[in-house]
Parts: structure tokens; C-alpha cells; sequence
């Protein structure tokens, strides 16, 4: 078991300093008692305090909170009554619209429940509105939230066994905290920072605190902030482009063609799913992007029932008595050296099941030949970094909602509306 040194604490803490407002506090508290697009969490005068201690408790004698990322010396610390007076307080104030900074109630629903708690949960087109200016939890109207996700796991994991990989912890951090693609977008900025040297032995409680009372004796200013007022739309279009199905209101949306042509030319995904109505420009987009007369695209078009067999390998009659393994549609593109693979109507069929182990392989992450998978022919297999797949769905024939969950976690989503 490895843990993280007194060092890397110090470096984290200082990484953090003033990038995002003291209340996205209140988004994180939310995020650790289990917000999600699919469940809301209930806010009570006491209920916030395990998830208070799990992200901002530092061993304060008096069972003070620390705030990391705080670009104000006063709200650096919260009182270990913070659940009551803050955080309750504060949803208070936005059901009640009397909050004088930050209104979140654009991307966030908060209501009153029957026995007095209060309700939050994600709206429609959330995340959208996270991360940019103050109601969004930046640190004025013109900037964007930029946490070093590194340097905040560190924090995170200040007193748990981590290892030393980026990559892994990464994938953790998202699935502790439940945070989407989305909302990892909008809060955080990859960190070049490494957990490395790792120790032995969990760093000691009275440690913990020395470091975090050592830099509130010696702060100093917060480093300033770039203004992003012009870039908004590019904000738009990361949080967007990392969106699953949703049924948010069409007209907050962009044009979903120029959504695509935005994800690819920024190479911001390498598994793209158009989902939509029949006629709704799908295919359209993707031609407008690369041409089907292009040798660098392979065009396969899914039928009923379509399985392993037809889009991987199967084990096929050659000549008398005599079997082999022969290459399906998708590998056969691949073994082509096709660069962009069209995968039309992928509704058609049980396309998780029908493409099996190669299912992972869609996911950026596990790209290239050090991610190779064992095939059913026992060939190994990998797909490189820089084939893009665009998958369409009719979400007519088939309802979204009833699709494998784990096949949108591996695609970036835009819907074609009517």
C-alpha cells in the first residue's frame, strides 16, 4: 500500500490556490452524498457532515474545514457546524432566490421536501452553466473553474492508499465522486503533476495539519485568472461534447452538424453516437466531415440481428472439411487501415454483445497496442489511437433509455432532434 508525502501535499495545496470560487463547496458536497443526473440528494441541518469531513476535514482541533481551492483568505476554513450554516443555509438562499452571489439554479433544481429537507438535483441541460462565471462557481463573471485534478486527488486521497498511475486514479476519482465526463470538464483541468514519490505509511493526522495551518499562515495571493468571455462557446462545446442522451430542451442546443465537426476537428473524441429521429441529418453530418468516396472511411451499415459473427470473427466453412476463422466487418476495416469507421444503425442489433471484447477498445483510454485484447481466434488485437468511430441510432425503433448504459459511457453523444 502507497500513500501520498507531506511534499505532495504541500505542492497540491499551492496548485489549487484561487482556482474556482469558495461555494463550489456546495457542488462538492452534493457531488459526495450522491448527485448524479439520475438521483437527487436530500439536505438536511446535520446529514452534509460525513461528506463535509470526507473532502475538507484536516484534523482541526475545533473540527474546522479547509477549502483548497479558495482564492479568499477568508473563506479558507469553515466551522464544523458548516452543514447547518452553510451548506443548508446557502440552498436555503437559492430555493428562496436570495443568494447575492452565486445562483446555480439555472443548471441546478432545488426544492422543499414534505419533512423540511431540502432537494437538489441535476436539470435538464446540466452540466451546462457548471464552471463558468460566478453563478457557474468561477471566480467572476468572465472565468471558468480550473482545478489541477491531480493536485485535488491528491488532496482527495490525502489519507487512502493510492497508486502512482494518472490514468487509473483518474478513472477512480470519477467513479468516487461520481462525477461524468461533463462535469469532470467543466471543474477540472488536467494536471501535469504526478502522485509520485509515494511513501510507505499514511501521513500522520498532526501533519495533515501542519501543512494546511502552514499555508494559512502564508498564503499569499492567489495567482490571477484568464478572462474567457470570448470563449464561451468553446466551454459550451467541451460540456456538450461530453454529454450522454439527455432530454433537454432542443432549443438551448447547438446546431448537432456543427457539434460533430467541432468534436472531430478538435479531436475531442475518438467514439462519436448520433442518435435521433429518422431524416434528421445524421449520416448528412458525417459526409459533410469525410466523404463515403474516401479511402481513409469504411461505411458498415448494421443489420437485424447482426452479432459477433458478422462484425468481429467467426468460424466459417473454407473448402471441404476444412474451418477457419475470418475476419468481420469491423475488423476487416481495421486490418484496411480505414481511419474513420461509420457504424450505421447500430440500433439494429445487441451492438455491446455483438462486438464483445473489441467493446472496451472504443474508449481513448485503452487505444494502441499496449491495451491489446486476446480475440476468440486467440489473435491479439488492438485499435490505434487515431481511428475514429461514428456510430448512428434511430432512437424510433428502439428506446435510448432501454441501450446498454456502458455503451454510451464509451461514446461522446449528440442528438439529431426533429
Amino acid at each position: 500500500m502507497t500513500y501520498i508525502t507531506r511534499a505532495k501535499l504541500e505542492e497540491a495545496i499551492r496548485a489549487m490556490h484561487g482556482t474556482a470560487d469558495h461555494m463550489l463547496k456546495i457542488w462538492f458536497v452534493l457531488k459526495q452524498m450522491g448527485m448524479d443526473n439520475h438521483n437527487e440528494v436530500a439536505i438536511t441541518t446535520s446529514n452534509p457532515k460525513d461528506a463535509l469531513v470526507r473532502l475538507f476535514g484536516f484534523h482541526h482541533p475545533q473540527g474546522s474545514y479547509f477549502i483548497p481551492f479558495c482564492h479568499t483568505d477568508r473563506f479558507f476554513t469553515m466551522k464544523a457546524d458548516a452543514g447547518r450554516s452553510i451548506i443548508q443555509t446557502t440552498l436555503k438562499q437559492w430555493l428562496d432566490n436570495t443568494s447575492v452571489g452565486n445562483d446555480p439554479t439555472g443548471y441546478l433544481h432545488v426544492e422543499k421536501a414534505a419533512d423540511g429537507a431540502i432537494l437538489v438535483r441535476p436539470k435538464r441541460d446540466y452540466p451546462v452553466g457548471l464552471g463558468f462565471g460566478r453563478n457557474g462557481f468561477a471566480r467572476d463573471d468572465n472565468t471558468q473553474v480550473q482545478i489541477p485534478d491531480v493536485p485535488f486527488m491528491i488532496w482527495y486521497y490525502r489519507e487512502e492508499d493510492i497508486e502512482a498511475d494518472v490514468p487509473k486514479m483518474r478513472k477512480r476519482f470519477k467513479r468516487d465522486l461520481n462525477l461524468s465526463d461533463g462535469e469532470y470538464v467543466a471543474v477540472f483541468r488536467e494536471s501535469p503533476m504526478q502522485f509520485a514519490p509515494l511513501a510507505n505509511q499514511v501521513l500522520p493526522a498532526n501533519e495533515i495539519l501542519a501543512v494546511i495551518e502552514g499555508f494559512l499562515q502564508n498564503s499569499g495571493e492567489p495567482p490571477p485568472i484568464a478572462d474567457f468571455s470570448a470563449n464561451y462557446q468553446v466551454y459550451e462545446n467541451s460540456i456538450t461534447s461530453m454529454m450522454t442522451i439527455t432530454n433537454g430542451p432542443i432549443w438551448l442546443r447547438d446546431d448537432p452538424a456543427n457539434l460533430l465537426k467541432w468534436v472531430v476537428e478538435n479531436q475531442k473524441a475518438k467514439a462519436v453516437l448520433l442518435y435521433g429521429p429518422p431524416r434528421t441529418g445524421k449520416t448528412r453530418a458525417v459526409d459533410a466531415i469525410i466523404a463515403r468516396t474516401d479511402k481513409a472511411r469504411a461505411t458498415i451499415q448494421i443489420h437485424d440481428g447482426w452479432g459477433y459473427d458478422e462484425l468481429v470473427t467467426a468460424l466459417r466453412p473454407v473448402g471441404d472439411s476444412k474451418w477457419e476463422y475470418v475476419p468481420g466487418e469491423i475488423l476487416s476495416a481495421l486490418h484496411a487501415g480505414k481511419k474513420v469507421i461509420v457504424l450505421e444503425e447500430i440500433n439494429r442489433t445487441q451492438f455491446t454483445a455483438a462486438i464483445g471484447e473489441v467493446f472496451s477498445l472504443l474508449e481513448q483510454t485503452y487505444r494502441g497496442k499496449g491495451n491489446a485484447i486476446r480475440l476468440r481466434n486467440g489473435d491479439d488485437f488492438s485499435i490505434e489511437e487515431d481511428v475514429l468511430f461514428i456510430a448512428t441510432m434511430n432512437s424510433l425503433d428502439r428506446s435510448t433509455e432501454r441501450l446498454d448504459d456502458a455503451m454510451f459511457g464509451r461514446f461522446t453523444s449528440i442528438e439529431f432532434p426533429p
